[in-house]
């Protein structure tokens, strides 16, 4: 069976995420944005070893990104260490109502749109 879990733009787990919705205002202001982590389908997912976690790294290196932070509200990204993985609950439920709302803040004074030398990791996940 094929893991189902994966990265969306909308809380229906509709759309795919193509790529952090990573944006700057015009006069250097974080914008923070959000995505969701989940499954369209049922089941359960495990951390593989606890715990669960997310982390924002370069696609190149494999090295913590220590401009972007991620969090569970937006409120929260104040607080986020810079780089830091994000520990998420387990197990997580699959479907679109127990998705997981994710916020993501760039604090790069470079371009906007998607970076794409920014990779999310996601520790080991079983699904039963």
């Amino acid at each position: 069976m094929a893991v189902t879990l994966g990265f969306y733009s909308d809380a229906a787990l509709t759309v795919k995420l193509a790529g952090l919705p990573l944006r700057m205002a015009a006069d250097g202001r974080r914008l923070a944005a959000r995505f969701w982590l989940g499954s369209p389908d049922p089941g359960t997912f495990n951390p593989g070893s606890p715990p669960l976690q997310l982390a924002p790294l370069s696609a190149g290196s494999g090295e913590p990104i220590e401009s972007i932070r991620l969090a569970r509200t937006e409120v929260a990204l104040e607080t986020a260490p810079p780089g830091g993985a994000l520990e998420l609950p387990a197990p997580l439920q699959g479907g679109a109502e127990n998705a997981l709302e994710i916020w993501v803040c760039w604090d790069h004074a470079g371009s906007n749109g998607a970076w794409s030398n920014v990779t999310l990791t996601l520790g080991e996940v079983i699904q039963t």
